[in-house]
C-alpha cells in the first residue's frame, strides 16, 4: 500500500519543495496541453511535445529517519511520485539523498566537482547568489515561461527572488504560511494565582518577573521567572526583546539590520544592558550560557519551573504535554509585551519565500524536464497528496487530515 512506511519518509518529503505552500487549485492550461484528473487523484498534463522520456536526478535530504527496510531514495512515496511524474510529464525521476546536516557544504562540493544532481536546493541566499553570479546555474527563464504555469499561478509573486540579471536561475519555494518566528509565552495560572494581568509592555513584564521570583506562585523548588537557553545557532531567545529597544528604522536600515544583525542597530545596546540587569537580579536562567543544547531550558519548562519564555513559535507545543501531565492546571498563553519606542509590537517573521531550487549549469539540457517536475509538484492536488499521502481523508471543512502513525505503518 502507498501508506506503508510513509511516516518516516520525512527526509523525502522535503524533496517536494513547492508542495506545502499551494493554497489554490490549479486548473490552468499549459502550452503542452490541458490537464485532466487521473483515477489516482493526481493531476496529469497531456503533453504532446515530450518525445523521448527524459531522466532527471533530484536532490533530497536524508535526516536519518527512513523506516526499516526502506531508504530515502526508495520507499512507497518515492515510487508513487515516480509513477505519477512519468505518466503526467514523461519524466523519469531518480532521487539522490544528501545528509541534512552539512547539506550546503556537500552541495558546494558536488557543484565544484560537476557531479551535482539535476535539481539541487538550499535556503542560503549567499550560496544561490554565488552560483548564479559565477555561471554555475542553468538559465530557467524559457523553461519556466513554457512549463511553469502552475508555479506562476500559485507562487509567481515570489519568483523574482530567483532572478539575477533578468534571468530566472532559481524556482523559489513559498512557505506554507507566514508566521512569527519567535513568540513569548507566560504561565497564565501563575498570573491568576497572583491576581495579575497578562503584561502588555516590557515594564509590566519586569514587574511580573519580580513577582514570580519573590512569591513563587507555582510553589516549585527552583523557580525560573524567565527561562532561557544558550544555543548559539539561533537568536530566538533574545532577538524580539533586544529589537524592541530599536526605534523604527528606515527602509535601508531595516535591510541592513535585518534579523540577528538588529543587535547592532542604535538602541539595541539598551536591550542588552537590560537583559544583563535581569540576569543579575536572578530573573533569567543563571546557567543559560552553558545550556547550548537547551536541555536545561526544556527541563525547566516541562517541569513547571518556568514562568515566562521567548522561543520558536511552536517549540512549546512539544513541552506542554509533559508539563500538563505533571502540573495540574499549568497553562502557557502567548502574549505581546515587547513594546517599541513607538508603542508598537514587532515580531521577526519568516519571509514568504524560502528555499532556492536550482538546476546546475551541467544539467542545462534538462532544464525543461526539471521545470516540468517542479510544476507537477506545485499543482494543488499533487501537493496535497505528497504532503498527506494519496490515501488521506478530508475533514468536514474540506481540510486534509494527517494520518495517524498506526495508519501509516499498516
Amino acid at each position: 500500500m502507498v501508506r506503508k512506511s510513509l511516516l518516516k519518509c520525512t527526509g523525502f518529503l522535503l524533496t517536494a519543495v513547492l508542495t506545502a505552500s499551494m493554497l489554490t487549485a490549479c486548473g490552468s492550461n499549459t502550452e503542452s496541453g490541458s490537464k485532466t484528473a487521473t483515477d489516482n487523484g493526481t493531476t496529469a498534463s497531456n503533453d504532446t511535445d515530450n518525445g523521448e522520456t527524459q531522466e532527471i536526478n533530484v536532490m533530497i535530504w536524508d535526516r536519518g529517519s527512513s523506516a526499516p527496510g526502506t531508504s530515502n531514495e526508495e520507499n512507497e512515496m518515492t515510487k508513487w511520485i515516480q509513477e505519477q511524474v512519468l505518466e503526467a510529464c514523461n519524466v523519469k525521476v531518480n532521487f539522490v539523498a544528501v545528509p541534512r546536516s552539512g547539506s550546503d557544504d556537500k552541495l558546494n562540493v558536488m557543484m565544484a566537482g560537476g557531479n551535482a544532481p539535476d535539481i539541487v536546493f538550499s535556503y542560503n541566499q549567499s550560496i544561490f547568489s554565488n552560483f548564479a553570479s559565477n555561471g554555475g546555474l542553468a538559465d530557467l527563464t524559457d523553461a519556466y515561461a513554457k512549463y511553469g504555469t502552475d508555479i506562476q499561478t500559485n507562487i509567481g509573486n515570489i519568483q523574482y527572488m530567483g532572478v539575477v540579471d533578468n534571468k530566472q536561475y532559481a524556482i523559489m519555494k513559498r512557505r506554507g504560511q507566514q508566521v512569527p518566528r519567535h513568540v513569548s509565552y507566560i504561565r497564565k495560572d501563575w498570573l491568576d494565582a497572583l491576581g495579575l494581568s497578562i503584561p502588555k509592555t516590557k515594564e509590566e513584564l519586569f514587574t511580573v518577573l519580580e513577582a514570580f521570583k519573590e512569591k513563587n506562585p507555582g510553589n516549585v523548588s527552583d523557580v525560573v521567572p524567565w527561562a532561557m537557553g544558550g544555543s548559539t545557532d539561533t537568536e530566538k531567545f533574545y532577538l524580539s526583546f533586544v529589537g524592541s529597544y530599536v526605534a523604527e528604522l528606515s527602509e535601508e536600515d531595516a535591510y541592513v539590520y535585518a534579523e540577528n544583525y538588529k543587535v547592532f542597530a542604535d538602541g539595541a545596546i539598551d536591550g542588552l544592558k537590560k537583559l544583563n540587569e535581569l540576569y543579575n537580579k536572578g530573573l533569567i536562567t543563571q546557567d543559560f550560557a552553558t545550556d547550548t543544547t537547551t536541555d536545561i531550558f526544556k527541563q525547566d519548562v516541562s517541569a513547571g519551573n518556568a514562568g515566562f519564555i521567548l522561543a520558536d513559535a511552536t517549540e512549546i507545543f512539544d513541552l506542554i504535554p509533559t508539563l500538563q501531565s505533571s502540573v495540574d492546571g499549568a497553562e502557557f498563553v502567548p502574549l505581546n509585551c515587547f513594546d517599541t519606542p513607538e508603542g508598537e509590537y514587532i515580531n521577526p517573521t519568516e519571509p514568504l519565500y524560502g528555499m532556492y531550487v536550482m538546476v546546475p549549469k551541467t544539467s542545462e539540457s534538462k532544464a525543461d524536464a526539471c521545470v516540468k517536475y517542479l510544476n507537477w509538484l506545485s499543482d494543488a492536488t499533487n501537493a496535497e497528496n505528497v504532503m498527506y499521502t494519496p490515501e488521506h481523508t478530508l475533514d468536514s471543512a474540506g481540510v486534509p487530515v494527517s494520518m495517524l502513525q498506526d495508519e501509516l505503518n499498516e
